[in-house]
């Protein structure tokens, strides 16, 4: 799994989402909620799906906006945040940006 920004494909985002029921989003509010608001809208066509926006603070990265499948990880499930820190470990596409600012 990856942290998407606006600057990755719908169709990249809308792919990981499906696949495994939560996406990262990288940004400032306004960026990361320009993307988020993209894919919900998108994704309103998947009648399997029921997205849901969310926010976790994370250790390397210091925020992470996110997109749920509700079906799948409903309110208040631990592996949210367990797949946000694992996502937050993993990936250091960002980390550079997080740095500079």
């Amino acid at each position: 799994m990856q942290i998407f920004d606006a600057h990755d494909a719908t169709d990249d985002v809308i792919s990981a989402l499906q696949q495994h029921g939560i996406v990262a989003v990288a940004g400032s509010r306004v960026t990361a909620m320009s993307l988020i608001e993209t894919i919900t809208r998108i994704s309103e066509r998947f009648d399997h799906m029921m997205i849901i926006p969310g926010y976790q603070t994370v250790p390397r990265h210091g925020y992470l906006y996110f997109l749920r499948d509700a079906n799948r990880y409903p309110a208040g499930d631990p592996r949210i945040k367990f797949l946000l820190l694992n996502i937050d470990a993993g990936e250091t596409r960002f980390l550079a940006e997080r740095r500079a600012a």
